[in-house]
């Protein structure tokens, strides 16, 4: 416990510098000032979004060590036979440091967006300032120029009344002026035009990055989903193998023992036979439909595959015959259809906004689903390592094995095997020492299934969080 206590404080250490790290990011992108140069060439933007990226990968830690920590809490309190206090002071502490880090990263986030709100908008400000300047600089000088125009020809009319002969003179040399204020005005015109051009230009440029980016964004989150469907596809393809071999150990440990099979556990397996395949199914075609939606980002095809994942989700049941656990499971499954029907329709729609939203439902029902099922995973594979680990200490007790085993570590690297005589005086010694590798090997095979089962939870958590920061951006 006092080592509990010890990685609490620890944690809660780590916490605050995480604070402090946050408030210092959010003081400094705070006080960064929106200049034309500030806007246009996005240094001190980048410079938040470093400061934001790098304060999300700390919280992540953060979040999976507090994680893992309170795991082990409750382990302790499991194994001591002790209820956990309601209210206990140091995990509240520890709860209420999370609810801020969380709070600070997301006020964090705001902030970038906020800046990132007002460069574009000082950018777009100066581009229609331009247009404006532009736009009134040529109704001036038109203004001007036809107000000269108006006096010259006044002019001329007068010095025609007084002299006919110098009249035609001056007649001939307004229409050249006239001609020459007429070429001046067009060509205002057109650098006006192409004033506009220019701003338009710019404006479909941007855009288009945008959504090159938005585009890119998307693959990368269909690739990782990907990803974790293959996982979680190799999982239950191990957790099946595990299911297939407890009925046959059941029956050894039963016939070492000469007690009978528990039926709930032999219908449990019956249930677990049945359900597993589904889930392997699902999740291989939920990594069809991610390989899909990446290869097909900005095209608006819709993918079959995921009318198909649909159907396999309606088909899964609960595992556990627990009232409400059970009900849990199929809140979970409902919720994970229900995912699944909007996203298909938003596929449909074209919308990508839309898309990106419906997907993160679906991401966060894939992973609470996972989440809700996961102690039952861990319970079919502990339950398939103890009943494995006491056959092997049986027939290790019993004499069914060689004793000699337990030299082959000190002698195989040089080609030497030895025999120990199963009634020899030696053999009990090694049998024991046989016993205590099968212990730590059935150790072992837990902690390694446990970190499986927290890396797929840890993909789909990360998953889940990377598209709700996109859709806060």
């Amino acid at each position: 416990m006092e080592k509990i206590r010890a990685a609490i404080d620890a944690l809660m250490t780590d916490g605050r510098q995480i604070a402090g790290c946050l408030k210092e990011g959010l003081e400094e992108i705070d006080d960064y000032r929106v200049s034309w140069g500030t806007a246009v060439f996005r240094g001190k933007f980048g410079r938040a979004q470093r400061i934001l990226r790098e304060s999300t990968s700390r919280c992540l830690k953060y979040e999976l060590d507090a994680s893992d920590l309170l795991q082990r809490v409750a382990h302790h309190a499991a194994e001591g036979g002790q209820r956990r206090p309601a209210a206990e002071p140091d995990m509240l502490g520890l709860q209420a440091q999370r609810d801020t880090v969380r709070m600070l990263l997301g006020t964090l986030g705001g902030s970038v967006a906020d800046f990132k709100g007002r460069c574009d908008s000082r950018v777009t400000n100066a581009i229609n300032f331009l247009i404006l300047v532009l736009t009134v600089s040529s109704i001036a000088v038109a203004i001007i120029s036809y107000y000269v125009a108006k006096n010259s020809y006044d002019v001329a009319k007068n010095t025609y009344d007084d002299a006919v002969s110098s009249g035609t003179k001056q007649e001939q040399s307004m229409k050249i002026e006239i001609e020459t204020l007429e070429k001046q005005e067009k060509a205002l015109g057109a650098i006006s035009t192409d004033a506009r051009k220019q701003a338009n230009y710019l404006a479909s440029e941007q855009a288009k990055e945008r959504k090159r980016r938005e585009l890119d964004e998307q693959r990368g989150f269909d690739a990782r989903l990907q990803e974790s469907a293959e996982s979680l596809r190799a999982y239950y393809e191990g957790l099946y193998g595990i299911v297939q071999q407890l009925i046959p150990l059941h029956e050894m440990y039963v016939a070492d023992t000469s007690g009978e099979l528990d039926k709930r556990a032999r219908t449990l397996i019956d249930v677990y036979r049945e359900e597993l395949p589904l889930r392997i199914q699902m999740a291989g075609t939920l990594s069809e439909v991610s390989l899909a939606l990446k290869e097909g980002v900005g095209s608006g095809d819709f993918p079959p595959s995921l009318l198909e994942l649909e159907r396999e989700v309606d088909k899964l049941h609960a595992l556990d015959d627990g009232k409400d656990a059970a009900k849990a499971e199929a809140d979970s499954l409902r919720l994970l259809h229900s995912a699944l029907s909007a996203l298909a329709k938003e596929i449909q729609e074209g919308n990508q906004n839309d898309q990106r939203q419906a997907l993160w439902n679906a991401v966060k029902a894939i992973h609470l689903f996972f989440s809700r099922e996961a102690p039952l995973y861990e319970e079919v594979n502990e339950q398939y390592v103890i009943v494995a680990k006491n056959s092997a200490s049986i027939l290790v007790t019993e004499g069914f094995t060689d004793p000699s085993i337990a030299l082959s570590p000190a002698l195989s690297p040089f080609g030497i095997s030895a025999h120990i005589a199963a009634d020899s005086a030696d053999a009990e010694k090694y049998n024991r020492l046989t016993r205590l590798r099968i212990e730590r090997s059935a150790e072992d095979q837990k902690r390694a299934f446990r970190t499986k089962t927290s890396s797929i939870e840890e993909s789909l958590e990360f998953l889940e969080m990377s598209l709700m920061i996109s859709l806060r951006d």
